[in-house]
């Protein structure tokens, strides 16, 4: 639940996960019946408290909450919200909401120049709590950087909830947590994974791409996951356009995109409806593996060739590629005539990122658009 609770998306689709994880646990035989379709939105976040909070959920806990909300409000336009807030209907008075910590809440809240709708998402984020004390148990996930970073968050807080007076809960105290939040945020940066609270988004056709560019990446001297950049493999040149034009109005961080050559019409859709801050990069030599300087591709797949263990392979050559076919083409046709059935492209790629040496062994046209990436990354800091 933890993972599904941390993924980095919109908030309509966020409570769409969360209300299909909460109708999966009901389905159980000592559940009774409910049907969330015709329950508000307030009850289903008190139905996801009472299935996966902490029983009850402490306030340290809703408070990290609520700060991993307010780093969802700095990367969603408030569309984003309002849309939301507009789809789930009228905000509902809640008697339990009443004790110091909600009221102190709201106060800091009203204090922020926030917008309803970005309010109500932060007290939706403080009652959809999840039980981030479960990260203390053993498991394969003790040395899981998110892990240390949400603990550690969570250890900050606990020492500013002092319950016992009114006061506890006044907007400097929250306005510290929040300070103490960002701070340890970006001092442990460089070990979280970039599609967690990202700051760049860059959306490629598929998993070839998501593969390679962090490898490429690296060999530059550029640290794609300490620069909180999210890869999207979208699916195919037509789900970039269409990913790119959902986000666009959603989202507050710069997108790139990138096409292969032939998604000529996918291209223009995304130059028609471009922001300043976003950008487009068609590919000039067709795909990604149409990139590589030929020397350098075939010994790379020569490479990968070594690891059909028991097969005695021809090695691939120079003369096996046309000028003007892809190269996806060629391989597609050498690997059925050497019966070794389809080329598997995604398998291709882990090979190359694992043999990658130097930095010469990343295409040119690739370091450009690592390079453009880095600058954007940075700035955006």
């Amino acid at each position: 639940m933890l993972q599904k609770y941390l993924v980095f998306d919109e908030p309509s689709s966020r409570c769409a996960r969360l209300k299909k994880a909460v109708a999966k646990q009901l389905k159980a035989p000592h559940s009774k019946d409910i049907d969330l379709n015709a329950t508000s939105q307030y009850q289903q976040d008190c139905l996801f408290d009472a299935v996966f909070g902490g029983r009850p959920s402490d306030n340290a806990s809703r408070l990290l909450s609520v700060l991993l909300g307010l780093e969802e409000i700095a990367r969603f336009d408030e569309i984003a919200f309002a849309s939301w807030s507009n789809e789930i209907g009228p905000e509902e008075s809640n008697g339990n909401q009443s004790s110091d910590f909600w009221q102190g809440l709201r106060r800091w809240f009203d204090g922020a120049n926030l917008s309803d709708s970005q309010t109500r998402w932060l007290m939706h984020c403080a009652l959809t709590t999840p039980s981030w004390t479960q990260l203390t148990a053993s498991g394969p996930w003790n040395d899981d950087p998110l892990r240390v970073f949400l603990l550690s968050a969570l250890e900050q807080v606990k020492i500013l909830c002092i319950t016992g007076t009114a006061d506890s809960f006044d907007a400097k105290v929250f306005a510290l947590a929040h300070a103490q939040f960002c701070k340890l945020l970006a001092e442990l940066r460089a070990q979280l994974p970039g599609d967690f609270l990202p700051q760049v988004i860059v959306i490629v056709e598929g998993p070839t791409e998501a593969v390679l560019l962090p490898r490429f990446a690296a060999s530059l001297g550029i640290d794609l996951q300490a620069k909180a950049v999210m890869i999207v493999p979208a699916g195919g040149a037509k789900q970039v356009s269409r990913r790119y034009l959902f986000l666009r109005d959603l989202v507050a961080l710069p997108i790139i995109c990138i096409l292969d050559r032939d998604a000529e019409e996918q291209a223009s859709v995304i130059t028609d409806t471009i922001r300043d801050c976003d950008q487009l990069f068609v590919l000039e030599a067709g795909e990604i593996e149409d990139t590589f300087e030929l020397g350098t591709f075939i010994r790379h797949l020569n490479l990968y060739l070594e690891s059909f263990h028991g097969s005695v392979v021809q090695p691939v050559v120079a003369t096996d590629f046309r000028a003007g076919v892809s190269r996806m083409t060629v391989l597609n046709r050498l690997w059925k005539a050497r019966k070794l059935g389809d080329f598997d492209k995604i398998a291709f790629a882990e090979s190359i990122a694992q043999n990658l040496d130097t930095a010469g062994d990343v295409p040119q046209e690739v370091v450009l658009i690592l390079k453009f990436l880095e600058k954007v990354a940075t700035e955006h800091v």
